[in-house]
C-alpha cells in the first residue's frame, strides 16, 4: 500500500461518490466522475476477498467505492500522471484495504502487472473514436479521457483478458451504439458476456449507456438485467460533500 503522495499543486474539491459518507477529492479542471462511473461501481461483480484491477482509474472513485466491500487488493492503472497522483492521494486518505496505483499504459509490457493475477477487472473507457482533425499528442487531459487515443474497445478487452485469471470477471460501461463492436471484441479476447444492463436518462428517452459483464474462458448464458433509470429519484448520486461549501485545498478540507 502506498501511504502518501505529494500534495497536489492544484486546488481540489472535496466531493462524495454515490453516498455522502464516501469522500474523495476531485480536480474541477480535470475529468470528474459522472453517473456512468457510479453505475459501473454499482454494477460491479462481488469483490469480497478478490483481487481487483481498474483500467483507467482516473481519480480512484470506483476503487474507493469498492474498498468498503473488503477486496483482497485494489489496483488502479491510469495513463495520465495527474489523475494517477490524485488517485494515490484519495486512496491514501480514505481507503482501508491494500491498494496500488500504477501510472502508465496498460499496454506497456514493462508495467508491473502480472498476467492472470486478478479476479475482477473494471473499465470506464474513453467512449469516442479519435476524430480525424485531432492528434493524440495535442489532446487535453479531459479529451484523453473522452477519445480513444490511448485505449480502444479491442485494446480494452484484450488487456482485461490478459489481467484476468480463468473464470475471472470483466465489467465495463460504454455507449449503446458501440455494443456490436464491444461484443466482437469480447469474443476475440475469450470473454463470454454474462450480464447486460441498459441505462436510460428518462423513461421516454433512448438508451444512454450499457453495462456489460463477461467471464474469461467461460461458457455462460447472458442475463439481461432490469433497466437502470438515470432520473431524479434513482440516478446514482454524485456531488459536493455536504461538509464543504467551497473549493478548497486538501489541507483546508481536513
Amino acid at each position: 500500500m502506498e501511504k502518501s503522495m505529494n500534495k497536489p499543486e492544484t486546488r481540489l474539491r472535496l466531493d462524495y461518490f454515490i453516498d455522502p459518507s464516501l469522500r474523495l477529492y476531485q480536480d474541477p479542471k480535470a475529468f470528474c466522475f459522472n453517473s456512468d462511473s457510479a453505475a459501473l461501481a454499482l454494477f460491479a461483480p462481488s469483490v469480497k476477498g478478490k483481487r481487483v484491477a481498474e483500467i483507467g482509474c482516473n481519480n480512484g472513485a470506483i476503487l474507493l467505492y469498492l474498498d468498503q466491500f473488503s477486496p483482497a487488493f485494489l489496483c488502479g492503472i491510469e495513463i495520465q500522471e495527474q489523475p494517477a497522483e490524485l488517485a494515490k492521494y484519495n486512496l491514501s486518505s480514505f481507503a482501508h484495504g491494500d491498494w496500488q496505483i500504477i501510472q502508465g499504459s496498460v499496454n506497456n509490457p514493462d508495467l508491473d502487472l502480472s498476467a492472470g493475477s486478478f479476479d475482477v477487472v473494471l473499465c470506464n473507457p474513453p467512449y469516442f473514436p479519435l476524430p480525424p482533425d485531432k492528434q493524440a499528442q495535442t489532446l487535453t487531459s479531459k479529451e484523453r479521457a473522452r477519445f480513444e487515443a490511448d485505449l480502444n474497445v479491442e485494446g480494452m478487452c484484450l488487456s482485461a483478458s490478459r489481467l484476468l485469471r480463468s473464470n475471472g470477471k470483466f465489467a465495463c460501461v460504454h455507449r449503446p451504439d458501440r455494443l456490436s463492436e464491444l461484443m466482437d471484441a469480447l469474443k476475440k479476447a475469450k470473454l463470454c458476456p454474462s450480464r447486460l444492463q441498459i441505462a436510460y436518462d428518462a423513461k421516454s428517452s433512448a438508451a444512454s449507456a450499457i453495462l456489460l459483464e463477461a467471464v474469461k474462458e467461460g461458457t455462460c448464458a447472458m442475463e439481461i438485467e432490469p433497466p437502470k433509470w438515470y432520473d431524479r429519484t434513482s440516478r446514482p448520486k454524485t456531488g459536493l460533500h455536504p461538509a464543504v461549501t467551497e473549493t478548497q485545498s486538501p489541507d483546508e478540507a481536513e
